[in-house]
């Protein structure tokens, strides 16, 4: 029984950090339609901080990744 238990907890948190890392990546994909927004209408002070923000979002997407598929 516990065994089971623990099994199904352990499928609901990949099932959640996968859930978790599926919109960190719509996220990232989303702040780049808005960066080239930002840099067509002229406001590129404020593209370059979507831009480090973007690439701050890409290395936490890639550190998950790496967490998630050495966790399966």
């Amino acid at each position: 029984m516990k065994i089971t238990h623990n099994r199904q907890l352990y499928v609901e948190y990949n099932e959640m950090n996968s859930n978790q890392l599926e919109r960190l990546k719509k996220d990232e994909r989303e702040l780049g339609h808005y960066q080239a927004r930002l840099n067509k209408e002229g406001k590129s002070t404020l593209a370059h901080r979507i831009q480090r923000k973007k690439e701050y979002l890409m290395s936490r997407i890639h550190d998950l990744e790496e967490e998630y598929f050495l966790a399966s």
